[in-house]
């Protein structure tokens, strides 16, 4: 299963919290250890956290295109020179 939250979810209130940092940076909610040693998510997936082992987070996506459409294709699919459909 792949979940890809198009502005959904931020990642510093789900897997990347912060909890140390600065009332202004660090995400409203607790983190919880999952299944996995050392990995952390938010305290309102604690069936997600129970299933740890089964699934992978991905922390991090690079691109070097400046739209999101393009963007998100060539990220998500591996398309190099991706063009949006005319019209």
């Amino acid at each position: 299963m792949f979940t890809f939250l198009w502005g959904g979810l931020s990642h510093f209130d789900t897997s990347d919290m912060k909890p140390l940092a600065p009332d202004d940076i660090r995400s409203a909610f607790r983190p919880i250890q999952t299944t996995v040693p050392g990995t952390h998510i938010v305290e309102h997936w604690r069936r997600m956290a129970r299933l740890a082992q089964h699934y992978s987070i991905i922390r991090k996506l690079h691109h070097s295109r400046f739209i999101h459409q393009p963007a998100r294709a060539s990220s998500l699919a591996s398309i190099r020179g991706w063009k949006p459909p005319p019209g």
